[in-house]
């Protein structure tokens, strides 16, 4: 079975992007449009090995989401993802059970750098 990696994002763009990404190494990346098809798909898919969660969705934002995919499955990676920075954005985010955090946009490195922190990957391009 392939790495499956959730992208939780609103834009669909955000999602094609990161998607793009992933597949040259080999990941599989899913989408879910806000907190709640998260939730759902972590509860549904135990393939999933890493989450990247945007904060600012409609429906269910991304700190509720994360403490509720805690409480889920605990020790699953989430990676906050915001195009917002603020002071105490690091603080927040730890006590929010977040793993890390990228800012938006983030580079292809940038994102590898934390897949490859939680996902052993084997081929990359």
């Amino acid at each position: 079975m392939s790495d499956v990696v959730l992208i939780v994002d609103d834009e669909f763009s955000n999602f094609l992007v990161i998607r793009e990404y992933l597949s040259a190494i080999g990941v599989v990346a899913i989408l879910a449009k806000d907190g709640i098809e998260a939730v759902e798909c972590v509860q549904g898919n135990a393939d999933i090995k890493l989450v990247f969660m945007d904060l600012r969705m409609p429906q269910m934002d991304g700190f509720y989401a994360t403490r509720l995919i805690g409480a889920i499955r605990p020790g699953l990676p989430v990676i906050a993802q915001t195009a917002y920075y603020y002071n105490n954005i690091q603080e927040e985010i730890v006590c929010n059970g977040f793993d890390g955090y990228l800012l938006k946009p983030f580079t292809e490195e940038q994102l590898l750098d934390v897949v490859k922190k939680y996902i052993p990957v084997v081929s990359e391009t």
